[in-house]
């Protein structure tokens, strides 16, 4: 990504903070914030075990599976489309299940993986109560989840 690419993205982002109302730019700057944090831990943890991260990455969750607010989501959704760096799936999954643990609300981060075009691909996702939280089921349901192979 150019710097001219984020320079654009830092300008919506500023723009749609400013244009929300106190609550929701509560929420936006939370997601928007989050999404950095663990996009810089990612970038940064080369160095520990994926052993551990996947460890961290799947506990499971009691709860009655409620599912996340909607605002909540939308505007998680919105932080990331705009944000400054590109996010890919695992921290925003990442971002998101922390935002929903503060909530309240229980979600499992579950990895997969799927054979394409020679190559293999991984996905990341959430889960609340066996509920898809963040993504297309439809897309989620080509990847083979890790979990059930751990």
């Amino acid at each position: 990504m150019t710097a001219g690419t984020r320079a654009r993205r830092l300008a919506r982002s500023a723009a749609t903070w400013i244009s929300l109302p106190p609550a929701e730019r509560r929420l936006y700057g939370r997601a928007w914030w989050e999404l950095l944090v663990c996009r810089l831990r990612l970038r940064h943890a080369r160095h520990v075990p994926a052993s551990g991260l996947v460890a961290r990455a799947w506990p499971e969750e009691a709860g009655d599976g409620a599912p996340p607010p909607g605002p909540l989501l939308e505007l998680f959704n919105r932080a990331a489309r705009e944000h400054v760096f590109g996010v890919s799936c695992l921290p925003r999954a990442m971002a998101l299940q922390h935002l929903l643990r503060r909530d309240g609300v229980p979600a499992t981060l579950r990895l997969g993986m799927r054979r394409a075009g020679g190559a293999l691909e991984g996905h990341a996702w959430l889960e609340a109560g066996g509920i898809l939280v963040n993504d297309r089921p439809g897309f989620v349901s080509g990847f083979a989840s890790l979990h059930k192979t751990l």
